[in-house]
């Protein structure tokens, strides 16, 4: 019998790593035609997308496993146990219009990239001419005011993979 748990990790570090790819890989592909290359045409139809689906993915995923998981890190006899939610992965502002910049923990990544309204990595130029960068913007609305966050997809993706490779979680 397959452990769920250990099902849903595997997944989570998949994505994890696909996404990672995924950015690191860009300006690679970029370089590899002209803009009439087939291969521009799957990069323009697709990159947006995936990163978006795969950022989503693991976000859900890994706020899914860390609430199954809270009981027993609140545990006393677990008091070792940590999930790599307060990992730093980026840049905060919880009200673009006061300017207010904190540091975005890993677990408040996930819930801003499950409730953002926009996501949109970042690129130097026009993205059909620059690579994108491993920064990723995201836009949304907490009770009707606008905020902004910057996420280090690096610092993401390590911080979801210290989160799964705790030991003792899946005991």
């Amino acid at each position: 019998m397959v452990d769920s748990s250990q099902q849903n990790s595997a997944t989570i570090l998949q994505d994890a790593y696909r996404l990672l790819s995924l950015v690191a890989g860009d300006p690679v592909i970029l370089a590899m035609g002209t803009p009439q290359d087939p291969l521009m045409r799957l990069r323009g139809e697709f990159l947006m997308g995936e990163v978006a689906r795969l950022l989503v993915s693991t976000a859900a995923m890994s706020r899914i496993r860390n609430e199954q998981l809270k009981k027993r890190r609140d545990e006393p006899a677990q008091p070792g146990l940590h999930s790599g939610d307060e990992d730093e992965c980026g840049t905060l502002w919880p009200d673009i219009m006061e300017q207010v910049e904190i540091p975005l923990t890993f677990q408040e990544a996930c819930d801003r990239i499950i409730h953002a309204n926009e996501i949109v990595p970042e690129a130097a130029g026009g993205p059909t001419e620059t690579p994108i960068s491993s920064n990723i913007i995201l836009k949304g609305r907490l009770e009707g005011r606008p905020w902004a966050a910057h996420i280090d997809v690096v610092a993401y993706v390590r911080a979801c993979a210290k989160s799964i490779e705790e030991p003792n979680d899946l005991d």
